[in-house]
């Protein structure tokens, strides 16, 4: 193996006043799916980096992170900081590895026609309480490109990446139409 794309990522909906307590003091939150998004979007990649830096001498990394890693959006505590905590570990692995790894990251927005963007079609609007169109406004409104990104543009940029040069390593690479 001398290239890697590791390209895995779950979320969960959840508000901050909402994940210690009710009003009655019981814990409301889902401290599951809480792990479950941080055991999918970061060690997952730390287990895929430790088992190929103790199997091979060398290799390309890719780590799909995202622009929620930087952007704060509301509802998504356990996504926002489990892709903040990937963008900072491939930087980690990229300087712990050096000079036989080189490990990126690549951040894009949405991407169009993709399992996640399903998820986010179907579950934010109502938690929200929004119409699906104004929802998608809502998005359109935040990227200066006026649309998601597609997979060809986000798979030319984890290419680009993956076969690029040496001297690439510990970089997060943004495709996100300007956001």
């Amino acid at each position: 193996i001398t290239h890697t794309v590791y390209s895995a990522g779950v979320a969960s909906l959840q508000m901050i006043p909402n994940l210690l307590n009710d009003s009655l003091g019981k814990p409301t939150y889902r401290r599951d799916e809480f792990e479950t998004v941080y055991d999918i979007n970061v060690f997952g990649f730390l287990r895929v980096m430790s088992a190929l830096s103790r199997s091979f001498n060398q290799g390309r990394v890719v780590a799909i992170v995202s622009d929620a890693s930087r952007t704060p959006m509301r509802g998504s505590i356990a996504y926002c900081s489990s892709k903040a905590a990937l963008a900072m570990s491939v930087k980690v692995a990229a300087r712990e590895l050096a000079p036989r790894w080189q490990i990126n990251g690549v951040s894009p927005c949405v991407v169009e026609d993709t399992p996640m963007t399903d998820w986010i079609d179907s579950s934010v609007p109502p938690f929200r309480g929004w119409e699906p169109e104004k929802a998608r406004e809502y998005e359109r409104s935040s990227i200066p490109m006026g649309r998601r990104a597609t997979k060809e543009e986000v798979a030319d940029v984890i290419i680009t990446t993956i076969t690029g040069p040496e001297f690439l390593t510990g970089s997060i690479i943004d495709i996100t139409g300007g956001k």
